[in-house]
């Protein structure tokens, strides 16, 4: 931190807030430098990389921001295998649930993005036999207020452009979705020509939980998953376990837990014509296993057809059946202005093309962080105050009003819009 501190110094930079600001900022990032490091700076910096110890800046915003990994420290949190013309992907943080990091996201699209011209093949999976991805690590959030929001500000602007870099890859990315998949672990999976599941999978996007709402590129497949579904599944957080995955449409492949590690050795070892039959011949007999959810498909494209949540609600509470009024206890837990912020954001992402959608999650995102808004009362639930019920800054969904929601969908001035490369 000193030595850092020093080389800014040094460079002489005209205005000494902006020195502030980037001391403040790596002594907030501490939680990240288990991982490597990561450089941030306010609106007004718009290059900022990290590189043989030198700090580099110029005029602009954070959404400019590259990622460089800094040769100094040893990063571990996840990892890259050269298999001749194939490619490993290890998320390597077993005990956070293989959460992803700004450092994690970086990496991942500089790999990446030297791989696409190299090789033939990328295998994306996680370390530890509970997660694939858990998401992304809401410790980013952590004496974070909307006057400062830069770091979660720049992870959200880095994760965002590796869901498009994964979803729009030239090469086929087969992805092992194994134990649980949420959030940012959607966004590097669900995009994927080839989404591997298990016994052992869950699959999940509760982020209405946490004042939030389903991103990582769920605002373009939710709308095109069958009927309903997609909804459903973004206003309820239902969890989608094992064959429900592929029935679902989420996954394509269903495989055993205990034949995955025969799987990784064969694609990594096979013409790159083959990945199709390799597949096919570890698909496991999923004679008898049925989707959870089909007995109530009907009611979920009925119900959940309704143009807002209030009625979505009030046709549940007209069917009355114990399956109706346990989803509806599931919604009375949410934050009501994520329920209709995450209505509005699946609604229109049915008619966005693929970057237009991450491009919208991204203006939400930076909306939710850069006020105050329900986001920042579930972190605290989730991280700093477990089991307290959340305090919503609208208590029911009445109060909610469409300029609320709105004002969230506004474009972002040219000069902060993600910028996503074209790769048509």
């Amino acid at each position: 931190m000193q030595r850092i501190t020093k080389e800014l110094i040094y460079m002489g930079a005209r205005r000494r807030n902006k020195i502030e600001f980037l001391v403040r900022a790596l002594s907030s990032v501490k939680a990240e430098r288990d991982n490597a490091n990561k450089l941030n700076d306010q609106d007004h910096i718009r290059d900022v990389k990290v590189k043989s110890n030198i700090i580099h800046e110029k005029p602009g915003n954070i959404e400019n921001v590259k990622v460089v990994e800094h040769k100094r420290f040893e990063d571990s949190s996840v990892l890259f295998h050269n298999v001749e013309d194939k490619g490993l992907i290890i998320l390597n943080r077993p005990k956070s649930l293989n959460v992803l990091n700004t450092v994690m996201c970086g990496r991942m699209i500089n790999i990446l993005k030297e791989w696409e011209s190299s090789k033939k093949l990328v295998i994306i999976k996680g370390s530890g036999d509970r997660a694939f991805c858990c998401g992304g690590d809401l410790n980013i959030m952590k004496s974070v207020q909307p006057e400062n929001a830069t770091l979660p500000g720049i992870f959200f602007n880095t994760a965002y452009k590796l869901y498009h870099l994964v979803g729009t890859y030239k090469i086929p990315i087969v992805a092992f979705m194994n134990n649980i998949t949420m959030g940012g672990g959607a966004g590097i999976s669900i995009h994927n020509k080839y989404r591997v599941v298990t016994e052992r999978s869950i699959f999940a996007m509760p982020e209405a939980t946490i004042g939030f709402f389903p991103d990582g590129g769920c605002t373009y497949v939710f709308p095109r998953l069958q009927g309903q579904l997609g909804l459903f599944l973004g206003l309820t957080g239902y969890r989608l376990k094992g064959i429900d995955i592929i029935y679902s449409g989420i996954a394509t492949h269903y495989i055993l837990a205990e034949r995955l590690q025969d799987l990784e050795q064969e694609l990594l070892s096979c013409d790159s014509m083959n990945i199709d039959e390799i597949l096919e011949k570890y698909r496991a007999n999923t004679d008898g296993l049925e989707f959870s959810l089909a007995p109530y498909m009907d009611k979920i494209n009925t119900y959940f057809s309704a143009d807002s949540v209030e009625e979505i609600i009030g046709r549940l509470q007209n069917d009355g059946s114990e399956w109706s009024r346990k989803i509806i206890k599931t919604l009375e837990k949410m934050s009501p202005a994520s329920l209709k912020i995450t209505h509005r954001a699946l609604r229109e992402g049915k008619e966005l093309r693929f970057d237009d959608c991450i491009k919208m999650e991204y203006r939400l995102a930076r909306s939710l962080i850069n006020t105050y808004s329900d986001f920042y009362e579930g972190f605290k639930i989730i991280i700093e105050e477990k089991g307290r019920t959340p305090n919503w800054q609208q208590k029911s969904l009445r109060e909610v009003t469409p300029d609320d929601v709105l004002k969230r969908f506004v474009s972002l001035s040219p000069e902060l819009e993600l910028k996503l490369e074209d790769k048509s």
